[in-house]
């Protein structure tokens, strides 16, 4: 199992204890969706377990993983959360760079925004 695949199945299953494994035990970075920065591997697994512990239900939902070379992998994916009774789900791209080992050294976060209104008039296809 690559190390993308390893960190979406163990955030999928929020497994806390197996998600810094594939991840680069130095100078990892996320960038996130609303451009702001996590550094380190300890710092981002926090962050994760903060914003994703409190759901009903978590999953990742995984519809293709596409590399780039060796070091370059895109996931789509849908984030599906579960609270106060509902079911929702967002879709994203998340793109990673891998160090020399194989471990994920960088990781951002591309959100697609269903329903919302583009800031371009007709900037919607359809």
């Amino acid at each position: 199992m690559s190390a993308v695949e390893e960190y979406l199945k163990a955030l999928s299953e929020r497994d806390w204890g197996a998600l810094p494994a594939p991840l680069a035990e130095n100078g990892l970075v996320r960038s996130g969706p609303f451009v702001d920065i996590i550094e380190g591997r300890s710092a981002y697994v926090a962050f994760l377990e903060k914003v994703c512990s409190p759901f009903e239900s978590y999953r990742l939902d995984v519809h293709r993983i596409s590399r780039s070379g060796d070091r370059i992998v895109f996931a789509e994916i849908d984030e599906v959360i579960g609270r106060e009774g509902a079911v929702d789900s967002f879709p994203e791209v998340l793109l990673f760079e891998l160090d020399d080992d194989g471990k994920i050294r960088y990781v951002s976060v591309f959100m697609k925004r269903p329903g919302d209104q583009p800031s371009i008039a007709g900037g919607r296809a359809g």
